[in-house]
């Protein structure tokens, strides 16, 4: 059973939240970040997911670099295959992020309101989520 916040299972191999909340923290395009699994129908496990507070704003975030400095620093495995871009991060009185409410909202655009990419199959860079990749990865099209 995954813990949340502590690691999660994807491709059978376990992913440490931490250790891809280090490289995340090392973009210098993340003012804060925390990382927590997410079901995608028709798999194993959970695929990693990323909400980031940016330094800059979303047009003139740098995917790219971004996108580069996961496929450096950690195992194909680990590389996120999803990001929520939020303003500020829900927490309990002692500071610790609600990473069981950001689980729920999943990547569902129709839920989240926030800004989703996602790093599709095959590609080496996220794009915006639409409700129709989101639909096409909910119908199983994608073999993440």
């Amino acid at each position: 059973m995954d813990r949340v916040g502590d690691t999660f299972r994807w491709k059978g191999e376990n992913v440490s939240t931490t250790e891809v909340e280090e490289v995340v923290a090392a973009q210098k395009q993340v003012k804060e970040s925390t990382v927590y699994g997410v079901k995608i129908p028709g798999t194993d496990g959970r695929a990693g997911m990323v909400s980031i507070i940016s330094h800059t704003d979303l047009k003139r975030f740098d995917f790219k670099t971004f996108s580069a400095g996961f496929k450096q620093g950690l195992p194909s495995y680990a590389v996120p295959v999803f990001l929520r871009f939020q303003e500020e991060f829900e927490v309990t009185a002692t500071m610790k992020r609600l990473k069981a409410r950001l689980q729920e909202g999943g990547f569902n655009p129709d839920e989240v309101k926030d800004p989703l990419y996602v790093m599709l199959p095959g590609k080496t860079e996220y794009t915006e989520l639409t409700l129709k990749a989101y639909a096409s990865i909910e119908a199983g099209k994608y073999r993440f």
